[in-house]
């Protein structure tokens, strides 16, 4: 069971990117994370953020950004279900047709969805975007690069880092997250979508 906030979806116009923020106990970086998002020079965007049972201050936080803009909604599991079956409730809610997960201590950089979607959209033979990455310390300092690996690693390398977009028929053809993959769900989305 869980409980739903910001109902207002009804008065917004249909989003082509949805990005979805499971969290848990994530108050350290989740201001910055949503920030990000609301910084990105792409607008047309949805943000739902699943709020996996956290017992610090994440709740909170969370309520206060959703009265910052309409496009972002939050739900909240009752109890802890893993990161996984966070993802499934989150895409669950979804509208757009091309789709993203951020962790709730990722930052994008300004230009991220304008630059994957326009990919997305002169490639439509294309069904997966992903970038290049900058891993930062807890001071937001630059503290390493990793570049983009080509696709056909992916047999035995996670090569889809943090930053990425898909098609809405990817997760409607694989049927979403394996809830039995905690903590390798994301490597094992990316493996069933290759084939």
């Amino acid at each position: 069971k869980s409980a739903t906030y910001n109902q207002t979806v009804g008065k917004m116009p249909n989003p082509l990117v949805s990005i979805v923020t499971p969290v848990y106990n994530g108050e350290k970086y989740l201001v910055e994370c949503i920030d990000s998002v609301l910084s990105q020079t792409y607008q047309n965007w949805e943000l739902v953020i699943v709020d996996d049972a956290s017992d610090d201050d994440t709740p909170a936080i969370v309520e206060e950004l959703v009265t910052k803009d309409a496009r972002i909604r939050f739900v909240r599991h009752n109890e802890n279900r893993m990161l996984p079956a966070a993802l499934n409730t989150g895409f669950g809610m979804t509208r757009g047709e091309l789709l993203s997960w951020t962790s709730d201590d990722n930052c994008y950089r300004p230009q991220a969805l304008h630059t994957m979607v326009s990919f997305l959209k002169e490639n439509k033979d294309v069904d997966v975007a992903y970038a290049s990455f900058s891993i930062i310390d807890s001071k937001d300092r630059s503290i390493g690069r990793q570049f983009v690996r080509p696709a056909n690693r992916l047999s035995y390398q996670s090569c889809v880092g943090p930053c990425f977009l898909f098609r809405r028929r990817v997760l409607e053809s694989l049927k979403g997250y394996d809830e039995q993959c905690f903590l390798v769900e994301d490597y094992e989305f990316w493996l069933r979508a290759k084939d």
